[in-house]
């Protein structure tokens, strides 16, 4: 079951470890509700993260270089 939660900021970061990391990637979900900061999630891995920026028309949702 997903878990909807609202929020008023995020931060998405993708950080490149070192060499001698147990990981070569981490990815920092940020959230910020009212004045708190929190971190929400982090993922370690040893692939490198892909994004994707899609856009919602309301009946059809496509990859979109603008949201980029």
């Amino acid at each position: 079951m997903t878990k909807v939660i609202s929020i008023d900021e995020m931060e998405i970061e993708f950080e490149k470890q070192n060499p001698e990391s147990s990981c070569k990637w981490c990815v920092y979900i940020r959230v910020r509700k009212k004045n708190k900061d929190q971190l929400l999630l982090m993922f370690k891995t040893n692939h490198r993260p892909l994004t994707k920026f899609t856009s919602n028309s309301g009946n059809i949702v496509t990859e979109s270089k603008k949201m980029l």
